[in-house]
C-alpha cells in the first residue's frame, strides 16, 4: 500500500495562485489515478494559521479534489501543518509527502524548523519521500533547512500560473517515475517550466495531455 499526503498552503498570499493551484492539483489527482494505484490512499492537510485535514487516507481511485478546501485566508503555519501531520502517522508508515507553499512560516506556535527537520530526517531513513514546492524563496535552501534534499525541492514562479501548474505537474511526473524504479527527482526541464523560463510551457487550463508509460512527457 502507498500513501500520498498533500500539504497545501492556503494563506492569503496564495490568492493570486488559487486557480492555478486548483487546476494543478486536480490534474495531479487525475494523473495519479491513471497509474497503477491499487490500494493507494491520499490525504490533504491545509494550513494558514489554522491547520486542517479535510481528507484523511481516502482511496485515491475515489478522490475528487475540492477547491473549497484551499480557499486562501490568513497567515502561514507550515511547521505546525507538518507537525500535525506527523503526529497522527507512525514513523514506519512509508509515505510520499508533497508540500506546496508560497511563503516562509510566520505563524507556527507549536513546531519549529529544527523540530520538523529532525522528524523528516528520521522518516526519510524509513523510506518516506518529501517533495517541496516553494515560491518567493529559494526552495532548495528552504528545503535543506527542513532536511528535504535538493533533488526533490523545486522553486516555482508565483507570478506565473503556467509555472505553478508546471511545478505540480513535475511533481506528479517525479512520483510516477519513482513507481517505475527511477529516482524521484526533478529534471532540468521541469525546473525550467516551474520557473517560467522554458519555451515548452504547460497550459494554464485544466487539461490532461498525452502521457508516456511513466507519466507526462519529460525531457
Amino acid at each position: 500500500m502507498s500513501h500520498i499526503d498533500l500539504v497545501v498552503d492556503r494563506s492569503g498570499s496564495m490568492e493570486k495562485l488559487f486557480w492555478a493551484t486548483v487546476n494543478g492539483l486536480t490534474e495531479f489527482v487525475k494523473h495519479q489515478q491513471s497509474l497503477d494505484v491499487k490500494d493507494t490512499t491520499i490525504s490533504l492537510t491545509t494550513f494558514d494559521d489554522i491547520v486542517e485535514k479535510p481528507v484523511s487516507d481516502t482511496p485515491l481511485r475515489n478522490y475528487v479534489f475540492d477547491a473549497t478546501h484551499i480557499q486562501p485566508r490568513n497567515t502561514t503555519a507550515l511547521y505546525d501543518a507538518l507537525g500535525n501531520l506527523f503526529e497522527g502517522i507512525p514513523f514506519d508508515s512509508k509515505r510520499t509527502v508533497v508540500i506546496i507553499t508560497d511563503g516562509e512560516d510566520n505563524a507556527s506556535r507549536k513546531f519549529t524548523a529544527s523540530s520538523i527537520s529532525d522528524q523528516i530526517t528520521e522518516r526519510r531513513k524509513l523510506g518516506w519521500t518529501f517533495i517541496f514546492l516553494a515560491a518567493n524563496q529559494d526552495a532548495i535552501a528552504s528545503g535543506r533547512a527542513l532536511s528535504i534534499p535538493a533533488e526533490t525541492s523545486c522553486t516555482f514562479n508565483a507570478d506565473d500560473g503556467c509555472a505553478t501548474m508546471g511545478a505540480i505537474r513535475a511533481t506528479s511526473n517525479a512520483i510516477a517515475r519513482g513507481q517505475y524504479g527511477e529516482p524521484v527527482a526533478f529534471t532540468p526541464l521541469e525546473r525550467a517550466e516551474s520557473n517560467g523560463s522554458s519555451q515548452m510551457r504547460p497550459r494554464p487550463i485544466l487539461q490532461v495531455p498525452a502521457r508516456s508509460a511513466t507519466g507526462y512527457p519529460t525531457i
